[in-house]
C-alpha cells in the first residue's frame, strides 16, 4: 500500500527504475567502485522484499487494490501483469500491509496523496468494510501442478513475497504445496486435476483463481469464502472464448451487480512491456478475435473441442482390440444437419460405460443418405 502514500519519487521503485537506466546507457561509469558497491547491496536487500519495495502498480492494479468485493476479477492479456497483480493481492493479504485491511484503512483514511484514496477509506471505514488482520488463511487454485503452481502461481509469490517473513517454501512439494509466514498466514495451492470434494470443507479468507477454474471448483470457492467475510481474486485470459464467466463475472458485472468488481487489462499497460513484446504476441496470434483476447483482454466467440480435455494418449486412446461376445451393446449416432449431410457412426459401450469407436470391421462414418438408400435399420444391425 506504500504507493499511496508516498510520492513515487521516494519510493525504493523509482531509485531502481533510475539506476537500471543508467546502467543500461553505461552512465553507470561514472560511479566509483564503491557507491557502486553501496547501491548493488541496496537493490539486493530490495529484492528480498520485493512487493514492497519494486511493486509499480498501474493505474487499473492501483484501483483495483482499493475494491472491496467478494469477487475481484482481471481479464488480461498475456503478459498483462495480471498474475502479478493478483499474487500481491494474496502476499499484501498475508503479510498485513494490504490497503483494506482496518489499520491500513486507518492510515490511507487520513495520509493517502490522493484525495480520493482518503475519501474512499474513510467511507469503508463508515461502512465496516474491511479485509481480515493476519494470519490469513488463502488457497491458489491453478490448471495443474506442474505448470501452474511450479512454474507460473509458486514462483510469482515467491518473487514477490518478502523473504525474512517467510516460514516455509513449498509450492514445489507434492506432499505440502504451499507457502508458510511466521505470523500464521500461509497459501496452500490445489489444482483442477484434483476431485470436487477436496476444494471443500474449511473456510478460506482468499482464494486466488489463476486463470479460469470449472464452473463447479469457483461454486464450491464461493461457499468456502462466504463465512470468513472472505473474497476470490480472478486473474484469467479468456482463451476459451464465451464461458460461464463471461455470464456469471464479467455481464454481472456489467449490469451493476454488487459484490463483484472487474476489470479488463490490455498487455501494453504492463509498465515493463515493450511495443517489441506486444508485437511478437500479435504475430503468434491465428486471426483478429485472438488478438482481442491475448493482447486486451477481450472475450471473443472460439471454436475448438467439445472435449477439449481429451489427448492424443492413454487413457483416451488404446490399442485395437476384438469385440467380446455378449460384454456390451452396439449403438448407432445418428448426427443430423440441416445444411450439410447428415452422419452416423457405430459405438460400442462395453458393460463399465465406456465408448469405443468402430473403426475396423465397419466403417467409422457413412453418409445417412447412402446407407438408408436401399436399406433399413435392419439391414445394417
Amino acid at each position: 500500500m506504500y504507493w499511496y502514500i508516498t510520492k513515487s519519487e521516494d519510493l525504493p521503485a523509482y531509485t531502481h527504475h533510475e539506476f537500471r537506466k543508467q546502467y543500461l546507457s553505461g552512465e553507470i561509469k561514472k560511479y566509483t567502485p564503491e557507491e557502486c558497491t553501496t547501491i548493488y547491496k541496496e537493490l539486493a536487500a530490495w529484492q528480498l522484499a520485493k512487493a514492497r519495495n519494486l511493486f509499480t502498480p498501474n493505474n487499473k492494479s492501483a484501483v483495483f487494490f482499493l475494491e472491496y468485493a467478494l469477487i475481484k476479477a482481471i481479464f488480461g492479456g498475456n503478459r498483462s501483469g495480471k498474475t502479478a497483480t493478483c499474487a500481491m493481492e494474496v502476499i499484501m493479504m498475508c503479510e498485513g500491509w494490504h490497503p483494506l485491511q482496518r489499520a491500513n484503512l486507518e492510515i490511507l483514511a487520513t495520509k493517502a496523496l490522493d484525495k480520493d484514496v482518503r475519501n474512499h477509506a474513510s467511507i469503508y471505514l463508515d461502512e465496516k468494510k474491511w479485509y481480515r488482520a493476519p494470519p490469513i488463511a488463502a488457497r491458489c487454485e491453478v490448471v495443474d501442478f506442474p505448470a501452474g503452481c511450479e512454474k507460473i502461481a509458486g514462483p510469482t509469490v515467491l518473487e514477490w513475497a518478502t523473504r525474512s517473513e517467510l516460514k516455509t517454501i513449498a509450492f514445489d512439494n507434492e506432499k505440502k504445496r504451499k507457502f508458510e509466514w511466521k505470523n500464521g498466514s500461509f497459501l496452500e495451492f490445489m489444482s483442477h486435476d484434483q476431485d470436487l470434494e477436496s476444494h471443500g470443507g474449511v473456510s478460506r479468507d482468499v482464494i486466488w483463481e489463476d486463470e479460469e477454474p470449472p464452473s463447479e471448483i469457483h461454486q464450491e470457492n464461493l461457499m468456502r469464502v462466504l463465512d470468513s467475510e472472505g473474497h476470490i481474486v480472478l486473474g484469467m485470459t479468456a482463451v476459451k472464448g464465451y464461458t460461464w464467466v463471461k455470464d456469471v463475472v464479467w455481464d454481472e458485472y456489467e449490469k451493476g451487480k454488487p459484490n463483484i468488481y472487474a476489470v479488463k487489462m490490455r498487455t501494453i499497460e504492463n509498465p515493463i512491456v515493450t511495443e517489441k513484446m506486444v508485437e511478437t504476441i500479435r504475430e503468434e496470434c491465428l486471426d483478429k478475435d485472438e488478438e482481442d483476447i491475448r493482447l486486451e483482454g477481450e472475450f471473443r466467440a472460439r471454436g475448438g473441442l467439445v472435449y477439449f480435455m481429451a489427448k492424443d494418449k492413454r487413457p483416451w486412446i488404446i490399442e485395437p482390440f476384438d469385440i467380446p461376445e455378449d460384454k456390451g451393446i452396439f449403438i448407432l449416432n445418428i448426427d443430423t444437419h440441416i445444411a450439410t449431410p447428415h452422419g452416423l457412426l457405430w459405438q460400442w459401450i462395453d458393460y463399465e460405460g465406456l465408448f469405443h469407436k468402430l473403426t475396423d470391421g465397419k466403417p467409422n462414418y457413412y453418409n445417412v443418405k447412402e446407407m438408408f438408400m436401399n436399406g433399413t435399420m435392419s439391414d445394417i444391425n
